[in-house]
């Protein structure tokens, strides 16, 4: 079974994080047999999610897909309305409704979206837990994305400074984020020699995120003031 797609970034991410506590503290010789057994995990994810991307049924699908991108079905199909039943034929309507509107207002309401949901988070940040603060993490991901796809749409000096407040905000977030990241360790804890480098490394963690989160907040705070480029 294919393992879930970016599980072995994570384990990746977590296996560097080790490292480099390592050699903050080469006194802890399980620092490195940590180390070790994040990054064989994170080996073994990989393999498995290269077994299910090169597997038939994938490939089969992206042939499937590249000849209907070379033939431009995807527009037909919208444009015409075709679909096998009601509800998707309502769906390729919308998309060719969307197809005919300007490029401006299609970006302006997608970006209007992903910085709507991402302030919904950032309303209540200072009550957020450790797993709701990885999901306004993930907001201000999808955020950052539509950015960069649409700001070219927009003069430059008026995209910057959004970009510029987005990307410290997200830098935060990446520290706040190693307290979960630090808590993938827990899997590796069957060699009862790792607890006591495994209880260090989340410990580590959950200090840096806290350090970090009057930071993060005060990014938000700016990012919140930041003119809206697009409107």
């Amino acid at each position: 079974t294919p393992a879930p797609c970016g599980e072995a970034a994570e384990m990746e991410k977590t296996a560097k994080g080790r490292r480099r506590q390592a050699r903050a503290a080469p006194s802890l010789e399980q620092w490195e047999a940590l180390r070790a057994a994040a990054a064989a995990k994170a080996a073994r994810l990989r393999a498995m999610e290269r077994a299910g991307a090169l597997g038939p049924s994938v490939g089969l699908y992206a042939l499937r897909l590249q000849a209907d991108l070379a033939a431009g079905a995807w527009r037909r199909d919208a444009e015409e309305g075709l679909a096998a039943d009601g509800a998707a034929q309502a769906a390729a309507k919308r998309g060719a409704k969307l197809l005919r509107r300007p490029a401006a207002r299609v970006a302006s309401e997608a970006l209007q979206k992903a910085a709507k949901s991402l302030g919904k988070w950032g309303a209540r940040m200072e009550a957020l837990s450790i797993e709701e603060r990885h999901e306004m993490r993930k907001k201000a991901k999808v955020l950052r994305y539509a950015v960069e796809f649409f700001g070219a749409l927009y003069p430059e000096e008026a995209v910057k400074p959004y970009r510029r407040a987005l990307k410290k905000l997200q830098a935060s977030f990446g520290t706040l984020n190693d307290a979960a990241d630090a808590e993938k360790l827990r899997e590796l804890g069957a060699r009862r020699a790792l607890r006591p480098a495994i209880d260090a490394a989340i410990s580590h963690a959950e200090a840096r995120m806290e350090a970090e989160f009057p930071l993060a907040l005060e990014r938000w705070r700016i990012l919140e003031a930041t003119p809206l480029f697009w409107r």
